[in-house]
């Protein structure tokens, strides 16, 4: 009776169940044989063990820990690769476990855990990034080039703005004859034609990664090495001013023949240690420089008037420049330094170079000779307004280096 329903029941599987033999293309398992199985486990001590919950409390912390390391200290591209490694890891743990000791370690559930708290740290990590890039960019994008904001973005933000004293190369721009400018356009006109050359000119700075100080009337004051540092400050600043003084030339043609009477742009390059940072008030602030190699630059730009020049740049940013070509123009005594400086005008093209340093040696030496070598010189290049500088001094009777005093 009794005996005879279990076993028919056996038959036909209503006590057996699936099992990993099942896998192997065996016949279901009873459920006797398996209560058997666990029975001689346990006799014979060769059960699986589960961790318990001091494991998954441990785990969880662990990877609690790790997770918000991964937001704190990790860029989120690296977050990825640590993310894999740290479950792998895990995977290959609870493996070794069940494989040597016969534990069973529950790391499904704060694997799940740890992995969306590593996408949350990620995403969060990307977001805070793109905010930060904003901010920047608001900060810093009309005066600073876009390569140079992605450099800023993952630094310390608050220390570059912070006022700091470094040396930087300053250029100041203005454009020659600007007053007869404004009184011949009417207010409209001009401001396209300013927009459009500022334009112009702002576009060629930012290509050099300098920084746009400010724009003001006619002048354009921009430096280089700060907010970020730039080794090359000096020759960026010199390129940077060949590079403006050939655009700036373009456009003044371009006004011409429109009917614009549009002067030439004037440029002084000068290096020296200023204060730079944030300046101002509580609710105005401005990411400027402060100090005298500013005036030095300004003075420089004025200077060009009295040499027919178009760059005139001071001794230590030509010293450290190293790949443009420029000539000395003289020691000149600026009104306001303490000093003459020694001043050079960086050059688009040498080829004038050998026969103006020939000339140039002997006003010290030999004012005679240096006459005739100047005149000489300007036989072969005489669109040289530098050279007939010189030339007229000589005629007054006047030679030399220095220069006597040129004002704003």
């Amino acid at each position: 009776g009794y005996w005879s329903s279990v076993e028919a029941g056996l038959e036909k599987g209503a006590d057996s169940f699936r099992t990993p033999l099942t896998a192997k293309g065996e016949a279901l398992t009873p459920g006797v044989a398996i209560h058997a199985s666990l029975l001689a486990g346990y006799r014979e001590e060769g059960h699986i063990r589960h961790g318990g919950a001091v494991w998954r409390a441990g785990l969880i912390v662990l990877l609690a820990a790790a997770a918000w390391s991964l937001f704190r200290f990790v860029s989120p591209g690296r977050s990825v690769f640590f993310t894999l490694a740290i479950v792998g890891g895990l995977l290959g743990l609870a493996a070794l476990g069940l494989k040597v000791g016969l534990v069973w370690l529950p790391v499904t559930g704060p694997m799940a855990l740890f992995v969306s708290g590593a996408i949350g740290a990620t995403g969060g990590g990307l977001v805070g990034e793109r905010l930060e890039r904003e901010a920047l960019r608001r900060l810093f994008g009309r005066y600073v080039a876009d390569s140079v904001i992605e450099k800023m973005s993952g630094g310390d933000t608050a220390a570059l703005l912070r006022p700091d004293r470094r040396t930087v190369s300053i250029l100041f721009c203005d454009i020659a004859g600007f007053s007869g400018l404004t009184t011949s356009l009417g207010p409209e006109r001009l401001g396209e034609v300013l927009r459009s050359y500022f334009d112009t000119m702002g576009a060629v700075v930012l290509d050099h990664e300098g920084t746009i100080e400010r724009v003001l009337g006619d002048s354009l004051v921009a430096f280089f090495n700060a907010p970020l540092d730039q080794s090359d400050h000096r020759d960026r600043a010199l390129r940077c001013a060949l590079a403006l003084d050939a655009a700036s030339d373009a456009f003044r043609e371009e006004m011409n023949k429109a009917g614009i009477a549009f002067g030439e742009t004037r440029i002084g390059i000068n290096t020296g240690s200023v204060a730079v940072g944030n300046f101002g008030s509580a609710t105005r602030v401005h990411y400027t420089a402060l100090g005298d190699p500013i005036n030095g630059a300004a003075r420089l730009e004025a200077a060009n008037k009295l040499f027919g020049t178009r760059i005139l740049a001071g001794a230590e940013t030509v010293m450290e420049g190293g790949e443009t070509d420029v000539r000395p123009v003289g020691e000149v005594a600026l009104v306001g330094q303490p000093e003459p400086l020694l001043v050079y005008e960086p050059l688009a093209s040498p080829a004038l170079l050998p026969s103006y340093l020939s000339a140039y040696t002997l006003l010290e030496t030999d004012r005679a000779k240096a006459k005739t070598a100047f005149a000489a010189h300007l036989a072969d290049w005489p669109h040289d307004p530098l050279a007939a500088f010189h030339l007229r001094r000589l005629e007054a009777g006047e030679g030399g280096y220095l220069i006597r005093q040129v004002s704003k």
